[in-house]
Parts: C-alpha cells; structure tokens; sequence
C-alpha cells in the first residue's frame, strides 16, 4: 500500500512522528511531501521517497496557495497513493480538499 503525507516542516513531522514513518515503512510505501528542509535526507534515508513542495506555511497570499493545491494535485496524480496522511494546517485543508474530491482515503 502507498502512504503519502503531506506536511509544511520536515523537522516537526521528524521530531513528533518518526515512530509513525517507520512503523508504516515495515509494510507500506511511504511517500512524504514538504518543503526543503534538515532532515529531507534522513526521511530518505530510512526509505521514504520525498517531495520537495514549496509551500509557505505562514503565508496567506491566495495565489501561493493555489499553487500549493495544484502541487499536491499533481502529486497525488503521479502517486495514486492509496491513503494520505496529513499533518498541520495548510496540507490538512488542501490535501483534505483534494483527497475527497479524489476519493482517496485520508486522515488529519
């Protein structure tokens, strides 16, 4: 099974929910989406694929965050993920959009 998940900070996602990250690496594939950060590269190294997506997480200029919608549009085109994780604000809404739109499972 595909898990994407789609965070705006690598370093919260490392720090709060790597047990998570490894527990699903054990059976499925883990696929995470989130701005370049520090620990991009530990997330592949235990066996993630990443997605670099330019976000700004503080930011409530509407055209960024159209961008962001047509971002994750593509990427959940391109993964086909059969469950999506989100964690914190902007991916929990437009993630949350999208998924349901799309009909692919998803939880906050």
């Amino acid at each position: 099974m595909k898990v994407l998940i789609l965070t705006n900070l690598d370093v919260g996602l490392y720090r709060f929910r790597i047990e998570l990250v490894k527990e699903l690496l054990k059976e499925h594939e883990v696929i995470i989406s989130l701005p370049d950060g520090d620990f991009v590269d530990e997330f592949e190294k235990i066996g993630c694929t990443v997605f670099k997506t330019d976000m700004d997480r503080r930011g409530i200029n509407p055209i960024h965050d159209i961008k962001l919608l047509v971002a994750y549009r593509k990427i959940l085109k391109s993964v086909k993920p059969d469950m999506v994780i989100t964690y914190t604000i902007k991916p929990n809404i437009y993630g949350g959009i999208l998924c349901r739109y799309k009909r692919i499972p998803y939880a906050v």
